[in-house]
């Protein structure tokens, strides 16, 4: 099954790979998922995720955005980040941040979830 195959008015969770490649784009897998967050927005689908997702994302976004960057390296992810200055760094809106936007809905996961109440899977 691919993200063409759903049906109109089909819920589905969002997971963070589905935006990371929207966002970034990712050179395979970019147009589905742009295609599938484009129906979200549309509400051809109906889309969740959850904090933790955006959360992740976000994460994963900065990395892929300071390796683009000059200077910027596997070797030199951990450098000292004061040359970065607070007009260089508001300039930048989180991709994040636009989900919402888009008709996506966060989904909460309540701390008693048994999901995650149960422990490692057996």
């Amino acid at each position: 099954m691919t993200f063409a195959d759903l049906v109109a008015g089909t819920p589905i969770f969002v997971d963070a790979n589905v935006l990371v490649y929207h966002f970034s784009p990712h050179p395979l897998f970019g147009s589905a998922c742009q295609q599938l967050l484009a129906d979200i927005e549309n509400q051809t689908l109906l889309g969740y995720t959850s904090p933790h997702i955006v959360g992740e994302v976000a994460h994963a976004l900065m990395i892929i955005e300071a390796l683009s960057l000059p200077g910027w390296g596997v070797i030199n992810l951990g450098r000292d980040q004061r040359s970065q200055t607070p007009e260089k760094t508001a300039a930048r809106r989180p991709a994040t941040d636009s989900f919402p936007e888009s008709g996506g809905r966060h989904l909460p996961i309540p701390s008693s979830s048994p999901a995650l109440s149960a422990g490692p899977h057996a």
